[in-house]
């Protein structure tokens, strides 16, 4: 386009606005009514939920939905999402029908979309731009969305149709384009839900490009990452250690860098929602407490609603987690309440609560991490899936001696593994026997090295472990080795089905079993025991399919086996939540809806064997 094109462009953009402010009443929202967090279908399920809902006391979630998602979540290319029965669609009915129970508004979120890039998910494709048939089919998708959830009630808080629009090279108007003819044909079939319009990349200095479309229920929406060098240290190469407040940035900075979002509402009388703010685990605890008191305070001030980023998704971004120095890297650890999750709640309790919704006792979970070897730091990655367990459990650490009877004593759920490190005893053995045929769980996880000791605890489960690393001949796409690859999840009866059937597994050993043990996952038919460890399939080893996950029962209680110890990848998690609903099956029936504390046990603490300090 020409000098004098953009010019008379620019224009007919100003003047449009002018007239749309004299024939539209633009409606502000008055005060912050609604504060959350962004969440993804494989990030949680109904335990996270319960917990954000009546713990945290949010009444909001952003759920992120992709092409690219985690755990093969493809919700964008479903052909047509308004009458569709996809499995993935159907999982998001279910994830709102929980939160409409539990008083939470849903925001759907497309956060990628073919065509269309997001940082982190190369290469860099932006033909959403300049195809017209992918726009064409930007725009049948969100209309076939809205015609799905239309009669869904103000369970839908609004649909947020692209996260962070971004590859126009500045040229803002290619966006507000597609926005606008997105928003006329949600239109057609929904009349009254709000729809949320991101500035390019979602930046405060991109709303000055932003001209109001004319429809009275658009709200604009920013996403708060200032200064960059302080919210994002420690991820993406830049360096840890840089405190908050700076010499360049206070709270008076960052009211100053949400200044042309205040001026566009001011402008224009249209609502505001804040999509992400937050800071990383690798901030100083003091900082990070600081800075998010002052970005809440001010979007508070402002009467903008709200969700941080992350809950139960990704360490890194979690108010539950520090940063580790571990020998190999900086690495998220779980410590739960952090200084500043307690500033946002405190911020969350604000927030109006259903009366229905009771806290209720948890049952009480106890990591064993005794059996370390010594300087084993890499165990936190595959124990540190705590954080999630904190959802449906109540947490406790073993960090040093033996397990013994008295330490099981009003336990519900033992996690341990030997992780490399020293055997279990006889005595343990015993211990954990006796604690399971009275009705207690255990959930066991292995690495790559032999333990005669694990055996003799497994096998009156039906359960024996090979430690021999299984490789694959087809990787997950979390690696490009192929010692990470998908297991095949197995539905057993009605206690177990999972609608996301795959398991990720890193350089994990196998499991053989027999009565009473059933397996729940296993390796495919192209993956085999590196017997000869060179990595690849020599004529003379076993092939698949291998048993990884496995199931028991013993007296009372019951039991569940992994033969791999990485446990925390966000992909596994709707298979072992369901994992451990089963285990826990009992307690939750003896506990439902009791509010009273259970009495912690002596021997358990509160500390992460890495955290310094006293319980």
């Amino acid at each position: 386009m020409t000098e004098r094109g953009n010019c008379t462009r620019v224009a007919l953009c100003i003047l449009g606005a002018v007239l749309l402010l004299q024939v539209t009443a633009w409606p502000a929202k008055d005060g912050t009514e609604f504060r959350g967090a962004n969440i993804t279908i494989a990030g949680v399920g109904d335990h996270e939920l319960e917990m954000l809902a009546v713990e945290w006391n949010a009444n909001l979630v952003r759920v992120r939905l992709g092409a690219n998602d985690q755990c093969g979540y493809s919700i964008v290319e479903i052909e047509n999402p308004g009458t569709s029965d996809d499995a993935t669609l159907l999982e998001l009915d279910e994830l709102i029908a929980t939160c409409q129970t539990l008083g939470i508004r849903v925001i759907l979120d497309i956060h990628q979309f073919p065509g269309f890039s997001h940082p982190g998910s190369p290469p860099e494709d932006y033909r959403l731009w300049t195809d017209a048939a992918l726009q064409q089919r930007f725009i049948q998708f969100w209309r076939g969305m809205a015609f799905r959830y239309a009669d869904w009630g103000d369970v839908i808080y609004g649909y947020d149709i692209l996260n962070e629009p971004r590859g126009m090279n500045g040229d803002t108007s290619v966006w507000l384009d597609l926005a606008e003819r997105t928003v006329h044909a949600i239109r057609e079939v929904d009349t009254e839900r709000p729809i949320i319009i991101e500035s390019r990349v979602g930046r405060v200095e991109t709303f000055v490009e932003l001209v109001p479309i004319d429809d009275p229920n658009v709200i604009y929406s920013v996403h708060f990452w200032r200064p960059s060098e302080v919210v994002f240290q420690g991820l993406w190469g830049l360096p840890t250690g840089v405190d908050y407040p700076t010499s360049k940035w206070n709270a008076d900075d960052l009211w100053a860098a949400m200044r042309p979002v205040i001026e566009f509402q001011e402008r224009y009388g249209v609502s505001i929602f804040v999509g992400e703010l937050g800071a990383t685990a690798y901030m100083s605890p003091n900082s990070r407490q600081v800075y998010l008191s002052d970005v809440l305070s001010m979007v508070e001030e402002l009467g903008y609603d709200y969700t941080i980023s992350q809950y139960h998704q990704f360490g890194s971004l979690s108010l539950e987690h520090i940063g580790y120095q571990a020998r190999w890297g900086d690495i998220p650890l779980f410590v739960g309440e952090t200084e500043a999750l307690s500033i946002l709640k405190e911020y969350l309790a604000r927030n109006e609560r259903p009366d229905e919704l009771v806290e209720r006792r948890k049952p009480t979970c106890l990591f064993d991490t005794s059996h370390w070897a010594a300087g084993e730091d890499s165990n936190v990655v595959s124990l540190d899936y705590a954080w999630r367990l904190s959802a449906p459990c109540d947490i406790y650490y073993h960090n040093s001696g033996e397990i013994t009877v008295e330490l099981l004593e009003g336990l519900d759920l033992l996690i341990t593994g030997n992780s490399h490190g020293r055997g279990y005893t006889s005595a343990e053995i015993r211990a954990i026997h006796g604690f399971v045929k009275s009705g207690g769980a255990l959930l066991c996880y292995e690495g790559t090295v032999s333990s005669s000791s694990i055996n003799r605890l497994l096998s009156p489960f039906g359960i024996s472990h090979n430690p021999t690393v299984l490789f694959s001949e087809e990787p997950a796409w979390l690696g490009d080795e192929g010692d990470s690859y998908w297991a095949e999840v197995m539905n057993v009866g009605d206690a177990f089905s999972c609608i996301s059937c795959s398991y990720h597994i890193a350089w994990g050993g196998s499991l053989a079993i027999s009565e009473p043990a059933e397996a729940i996952a296993s390796s495919g038919a192209d993956s085999w025991r590196d017997t000869i460890q060179n990595g690849e399939p020599d004529s003379s080893e076993m092939r698949g399919p291998f048993t990884v996950i496995a199931r028991s029962e013993l007296g009372l209680g019951r039991a569940v086996v992994v033969a791999d110890e990485t446990m925390n990848q966000v992909c596994n998690w709707a298979t072992m939540s369901q994992l451990v609903d089963w285990l826990l099956e009992g307690a939750y029936a003896r506990l439902e809806y009791e509010s009273e504390s259970a009495p912690a046990n002596d021997g358990w603490s509160r500390v992460h064997p890495l955290v310094e300090g006293e319980d």
